[in-house]
C-alpha cells in the first residue's frame, strides 16, 4: 500500500513538472501574447491592441508575423512605431513590443468577432486568438463633446468651437488633431484659454482637455450652411464631432482712386479726370450704388456711369469723375468728399485738390504788356525825333 502511494505521489510530480516545463515561461519556443485579448468597441472606432512577443529560446529569432483569421471588411495592420511590420528580431530570453491595428467598419453589426494572430520562426510557432466585441453603446474610447455645434455670423468673423476632448479608456493615449472643412477655410485647434496653437495632445486615462476649435472663412464666402468635421486619432481610440457654420450676408463698399491716391491737380476752369474704383467687399450683391460729391461753391463734379445697377460680391467697377473747379478759383489746396451709396452700404474718402490757375490769363497778360511796349515804341518813334 506505501509503495503504491509512493508510486502515485511520483506519477503526479512528474506531471506537474512537465505541465511546468510546457508553460509559456518554459517553453523552447516564442510566445505571441496580449493583455488584452477581448476588448469592446464602437463601429467605425479604430483601435490598437499591444501585443508582445517572447522568444524562450537560447538563440535570437527572426519571427514571420501574420494575421490568419479575421471577419471580411475588416482593415488590420500589425505595426510598430506607425510603420506596419510583418518581422521581427527579437533576442533570446527577451520580449519586443508592437501593435494589433484594427478599423472597425462603420456598418458592422452587433456582436463578437474573432481574429487569429501567428508568430512563427521555422518549425516554432505560436498562435493568439483576439475577440472585439462590438456594441455601439457599451465601448470605452474617446469622444469629442460641445455644447454649441452651430455658429452664425458673416463671412468677416472668426468662430471659435468650445469643446471637451475625452478619454473614456482605462489607458493613456496621444491625439492627434484634424479637421476636414470646405476649400479656402482655415481650421486650427488651441487648448482652451490659450493662444498657442497645436496639432497634437496627450491625455490620461478618463482624462478630459478643454479645447478651442477656431474657424476663419474666406472673405468673399457666399451666404449659406457650411459644415466642419473635426477629429481626434488617439493611439488606441479616436473620435469625430461635426461643427457647423452659418454665415449670414453682410454688405460692404469699398471706393477709393484707381491709383490709391487721394489727392489730384486740377486746372482752374477746366476738366480733369479722375478715375474712381468702387468694389463690394461684402457677401451679398449690392444694387443700385449712386455717386456724389461734396464740392466747393461754383466747382462741378460730374460721375460716369452715374449709377450702377448691381455690383456681385467681390466684383469691382471703375467709375470717371470729372472734375471742374471754378474759373475764378484761387490757385491752392482744397478738400472735399466723394461718397457712394447703396441701400445698406456706404463708402467715402476725401480728396484733396491742388489747383492751378489757366496758363490762358498768363497769356492775356503777356499779349497786354507786349501791345503796351509797342504802342511806346510806335510813339518813340513817330514823335520822339520831333
Amino acid at each position: 500500500m506505501r509503495n503504491y502511494s509512493f508510486t502515485l505521489l511520483a506519477v503526479c510530480f512528474i506531471i506537474s513538472f512537465v505541465f511546468i516545463l510546457a508553460s509559456p515561461a518554459f517553453a523552447q519556443g516564442i510566445f505571441l501574447s496580449t493583455d488584452y485579448p477581448g476588448i469592446v468597441v464602437k463601429p467605425g472606432e479604430k483601435v490598437e491592441i499591444p501585443l508582445e512577443i517572447t522568444n524562450h529560446t537560447s538563440a535570437a529569432r527572426t519571427v514571420n508575423l501574420e494575421i490568419v483569421e479575421g471577419p471580411k471588411g475588416w482593415e488590420t495592420n500589425l505595426k510598430r512605431f506607425n510603420r506596419e511590420v510583418f518581422k521581427a528580431l527579437v533576442m533570446p530570453g527577451q520580449k519586443t513590443e508592437l501593435d494589433f491595428e484594427v478599423d472597425v467598419p462603420d456598418d458592422v453589426e452587433k456582436g463578437i468577432y474573432k481574429f487569429v494572430l501567428r508568430a512563427s520562426s521555422r518549425s516554432i510557432a505560436s498562435n493568439l486568438t483576439i475577440e472585439i466585441k462590438v456594441d455601439p453603446e457599451g465601448a470605452a474610447g474617446t469622444s469629442i463633446v460641445t455644447d454649441y455645434p452651430v455658429l452664425r455670423g458673416p463671412s468677416d468673423a472668426r468662430f471659435q468651437f468650445s469643446v471637451d476632448l475625452v478619454n473614456e479608456s482605462s489607458y493613456e493615449q496621444m491625439y492627434s488633431l484634424s479637421a476636414v472643412a470646405p476649400p479656402g477655410w482655415e481650421v486650427y485647434f488651441t487648448p482652451a484659454y490659450e493662444d498657442e496653437r497645436i496639432a497634437s495632445i496627450t491625455l490620461d486615462k478618463g482624462a478630459t482637455k478643454g479645447l478651442e476649435v477656431n474657424v476663419k472663412p474666406p472673405r468673399f464666402v457666399k451666404e449659406g450652411e457650411y459644415p466642419i468635421k473635426v477629429k481626434a486619432l488617439g493611439s488606441r481610440s479616436s473620435a469625430e464631432a461635426d461643427l457647423k457654420v452659418i454665415i449670414t450676408g453682410d454688405y460692404e463698399l469699398n471706393l477709393t482712386t484707381e491709383t490709391g491716391r487721394l489727392n489730384m491737380t486740377a486746372v482752374a476752369g477746366r476738366e480733369n479726370i479722375l478715375k474712381l474704383r468702387v468694389e463690394n467687399l461684402g457677401t451679398k450683391e449690392i444694387n443700385d450704388i449712386t455717386f456724389d460729391a461734396s464740392e466747393p461753391q461754383n466747382w462741378r463734379v460730374k460721375f460716369e456711369p452715374e449709377r450702377i445697377k448691381s455690383l456681385a460680391a467681390g466684383e469691382a467697377a471703375t467709375i470717371t469723375a470729372t472734375v471742374i473747379p471754378a474759373s475764378r478759383a484761387i490757385a491752392g489746396d482744397y478738400a472735399f468728399t466723394i461718397s457712394a451709396s447703396a441701400d445698406g452700404a456706404y463708402d467715402d474718402f476725401e480728396l484733396r485738390v491742388t489747383v492751378k490757375t489757366s496758363t490762358m490769363w498768363g497769356i492775356i497778360g503777356v499779349l497786354i504788356i507786349a501791345g503796351v511796349v509797342a504802342g511806346v515804341y510806335w510813339l518813340f518813334q513817330k514823335y520822339g525825333r520831333r
